[in-house]
């Protein structure tokens, strides 16, 4: 059975489409992503989310919830993109790689696939030099590393009041009245 995809992770996948020059498999102009180096990865991502907090309005503790809601989907969204293009960088291992979409598998007497590239893709003339030569395709699938620990702590705007109504609350409550006194 097929796993649902989020709307994040079809972002991510359509992403994973574009080639290096920003161009979808299509051939439909799109911005090209942050570029995450194997070198840098580390500090690419750290950047990803510098960028979000440098445009912040006021420190996380004056958001509405809000707005600490959006904020904490904006970064999750990043962080995807984030994750797939590093899945993709560690898959390529510094091999020439061009992205596409396996558009058609047939099996008879062997396995035969049709992927769907970029035409536009700087790596195109490889896949050109490689007809008929032995290849190498990578699945790379990042949905099994954008899981979360936990989801993002935010804080209501306004705070729960324990007045003991709480099944595990046995404390009493003190009355400091003048009828209790008497």
């Amino acid at each position: 059975m097929a796993k649902k995809k989020t709307e994040t992770q079809e972002t991510v996948d359509k992403e994973l489409e574009t080639g290096a020059a920003g161009a979808s498999v299509d051939g439909a102009d799109e911005p090209a992503g942050d570029e995450i180096a194997k070198e840098t990865m580390t500090g690419d991502l750290r950047d990803v989310v510098l960028d979000i907090v440098r445009t912040l309005p006021k420190p996380w503790q004056q958001l509405t919830e809000n707005e600490q809601r959006s904020l904490a989907d904006d970064i999750n969204a990043r962080c995807e993109r984030a994750v797939s293009r590093c899945v993709r960088t560690i898959a390529a291992d510094g091999r020439k790689v061009i992205a596409g979409t396996l558009e058609q598998v047939t099996i008879k007497d062997g396995i035969k696939a049709v992927v769907k590239m970029n035409k536009h893709d700087e790596q195109r003339h490889s896949v050109f030099d490689s007809q008929g030569l032995a290849v190498l395709m990578v699945v790379s699938d990042a949905a099994e590393y954008t899981g979360e620990r936990a989801p993002p702590d935010i804080q209501a705007d306004q705070s729960h009041l324990a007045l003991g109504d709480s099944d595990d609350d046995d404390t009493p409550v003190a009355d400091n009245t003048r009828a209790a006194a008497a």
